[in-house]
């Protein structure tokens, strides 16, 4: 037997007593008793009953600490749920209300960045006054930090949502509340990047699509369409038309809406303000990357741009390429890294950074039929922006970032892809860069290891016809005739034929039949119907900002 304490109980007796293990087990029934209701009440209403419990006195008596920790709620769960017209309403009165509580207006603040896409965007008649207070809420606590981060974050997030939208903060001062704010916070990087994706995202030229009202009916509408344009294809009537909007009317507009923006921005001092951000964060690798967003956003399809400013920047995406932001592994997984991936480069910021290279040479399209369907895209590169770029060693790094990150296909791999098609385009010295570099060679052997991934390569397949179909558009006489650009062809003809057998369309089988014949002639004819001596290729020089019959300089 346990031997006997004083009192005569046992050592090892509990030490509470029946009466306490009775309220425990009760307190312990009520807890489980209210989860279990709080289940069973949807999340919108829960949202909206701690917002109206933190707000049910008046603004002078509330506890801004349970008014706090409401709204951080309410912006966690309006990341995916739709909250209502009057979430959307009361996040503007609770500015208001607290407009000289900095705590509480930089938590509403983040509240309005997380439902922008969720819940703002379907209320377009409080657009205006959630826009409206953003910036005066920025503007009244221009000293303060968090308040100014968090106002960045959000018009970043407003201005994904819709072309109108982001012209609604261009002109309620947008452009020089982001620039004022990373003016007086240059030291703070977090504001700093913050307002360099506010800035990309309102320079942006393509927008992504707005969100639909009515999803269910815009995918039938859709496949109606296509099924038309594949019977028209086929040889077929089609059927009756189907009435449908003009999908791509948003894009000209969104397009021609941003080049005025981006040429307010660069005279309100954009340039010099992202190049004091790189200057004094240059060791910072997620502003750096957010910077080449800005960089990005601001520079496709502005020709207000000097070709210094061009060059500069193009200088500082060549440098950051090569920078080791990370510690060099050796050996991964017990096995040794290839020589290649022996680096600590950042693959976002290389991503990135290739980007914006490709979307420096950008200009608008002014063409007639430029952005329809079928027809020319509203963007195409310019040659003069082209050469600033790949003077500065652009190209080059674009191909080393094929190399060096051959498992990095999201971040690195497309956007060098798609960068490559742009900067080669037209572009004579940028195709002898890119063979020089081996480019072609990196993207052959990334189209072998993501074999399975069928977007990217269709991809690198569109960025080797460049290569081969050469500056003027039909071929690419002097590279065609080596023994490598004929392997080359022939790797691109077999990608387009394997498409065309896949989709089994006409109009697939006859692009991939035509490029055979043009790509792949016979070998009787192995100089392409030229004469030697024009297979030499010439160098076109294109001064920037002089019209095309003027002469250039002395």
């Amino acid at each position: 037997m346990p031997p006997k304490m004083p009192g005569g109980k046992k050592k090892d007796d509990n030490p509470l007593d029946d009466k306490a293990m009775a309220l425990l087990e009760k307190a312990e029934k009520n807890r489980t008793k209210r989860i279990a209701q709080a289940q069973e009440i949807p999340i919108e209403d829960q949202v909206r009953a701690r917002i109206s419990k933190a707000t049910f006195a008046e603004p002078s008596g509330r506890d801004l600490h349970q008014l706090s920790e409401a709204i951080l709620f309410m912006g966690e769960i309006g990341k995916k749920l739709n909250l209502g017209d009057d979430i959307a309403v009361r996040m503007a009165t609770l500015i208001k209300d607290h407009f000289t509580e900095t705590v509480i207006v930089a938590n509403t603040l983040y509240a309005i960045a997380c439902c922008a896409r969720s819940t703002i965007i379907f209320f377009e008649q409080y657009w205006a006054v959630s826009v409206k207070c953003v910036i005066a809420a920025i503007r009244f606590h221009q000293l303060d930090p968090l308040v100014n981060s968090n106002g960045l974050f959000a018009l970043g997030k407003l201005c994904e949502q819709s072309f109108r939208m982001r012209q609604l903060i261009a002109e309620t001062e947008g452009i020089d509340t982001i620039l004022g704010s990373m003016r007086l916070h240059d030291l703070d990087s977090v504001v700093q990047c913050n307002g360099c994706l506010a800035l990309a995202r309102l320079c942006d030229a393509e927008p992504p699509p707005e969100p639909s009202i009515n999803p269910e009916e815009d995918e039938k509408m859709i496949a109606q369409i296509e099924a038309r344009e594949a019977a028209e294809r086929e040889g077929g009537g089609g059927g009756p038309r189907v009435p449908y909007p003009d999908h791509n009317a948003w894009k000209k507009q969104a397009l021609a809406d941003a080049c005025v923006v981006q040429e307010d921005a660069v005279r309100a001092g954009a340039v010099d303000v992202l190049l004091n951000a790189y200057e004094n964060h240059s060791d910072d690798s997620t502003l750096l990357r957010d910077l080449c967003e800005a960089v990005a956003g601001l520079a496709a399809g502005n020709l207000l741009l000097t070709e210094d400013e061009l060059t500069s920047f193009a200088q500082i995406f060549v440098r950051i390429m090569r920078v080791d932001f990370h510690e060099i592994l050796y050996v991964r997984n017990r096995m040794p890294v290839p020589q290649v991936e022996q680096h600590g480069r950042d693959d976002q910021v290389v991503g990135y950074a290739c980007k914006a290279l490709s979307r420096m040479s950008l200009v608008r399209n002014l063409a007639n039929h430029a952005g329809d369907r079928g027809g020319a895209p509203l963007l195409v590169p310019h040659p003069a922006k082209q050469w600033a770029v790949t003077s500065q060693g652009g190209v080059q790094r674009i191909c080393e970032a094929l190399q060096c990150f051959p498992k990095k296909k999201d971040t690195v791999l497309y956007k060098a892809a798609r960068g490559l098609s742009i900067l080669v385009k037209q572009d004579l010295q940028g195709l002898q860069e890119m063979i020089k570099h081996k480019g072609q060679v990196f993207l052959q052997e990334s189209m072998g290891r993501w074999y399975e991934d069928e977007d990217y390569h269709l991809l690198a397949l569109q960025t080797l016809r460049v290569l081969v179909e050469g500056t003027d558009g039909v071929r690419n006489i002097w590279y065609l005739e080596t023994s490598k650009g004929r392997e080359v062809a022939k790797a691109v003809v077999q990608g387009y034929q394997a498409i065309a057998k896949k989709s089994s369309n006409l109009h697939d089988q006859d692009v991939s039949s035509e490029m055979a014949r043009v790509l792949l002639p016979d070998k009787k004819r192995q100089t392409f119907g030229r004469a030697p001596s024009d297979n030499i290729p010439t160098k076109t020089v294109v001064y920037m900002g002089l019209p095309e019959n003027e002469p250039p300089p002395p």
